[in-house]
């Protein structure tokens, strides 16, 4: 199983001032996966366990099959589901192209709400932001 490196997660600005020795402990919590176009990565509704940050590709968040946002390179999403008060996903995301992604599932998220809480802040923030523009929060 493939991890993603500190240089990955350099171009991820939720992590860009995280140390180089920080970004390299936490990208070892990350599983690299890549994906094809086409195929979904979450599904509006389902519960959530895993949190995903986009290192090469795009994607787009779709709610009831309308498309609500687009996402690329240094993106992430997952984070509603993982912090939120339901543990549902919010949107449904498809990759509108081949992607590499990191993964990163619910031990190691609460692992990095412990080691990175300064991440996580951010995380908070961005959740609530997307929420809101949902009409949701």
């Amino acid at each position: 199983m493939a991890t993603l490196t500190a240089a990955d997660l350099a171009g991820i600005p939720l992590f860009e001032d995280l140390s180089e020795d920080e970004r390299a402990r936490l990208a070892g919590k990350f599983e690299e996966r890549t994906v094809g176009a086409g195929s979904h990565l979450t599904a509006k509704g389902a519960s959530g366990y895993l949190f995903f940050v986009i290192v090469e590709g795009a994607a787009e968040a779709q709610i009831d099959d309308r498309p609500v946002g687009q996402l690329s390179p240094g993106d992430f999403f997952g984070e509603v589901a993982m912090l939120g008060e339901t543990g549902r996903r919010m949107a449904a995301v498809v990759a509108t192209s081949d992607m590499r992604v990191g993964v990163m599932f619910g031990t190691e998220f609460r692992q990095m709400e412990g080691d990175f809480p300064q991440v996580v802040e951010r995380l908070r923030a961005a959740m609530n932001e997307r929420l809101a523009i949902a009409g949701l929060g």
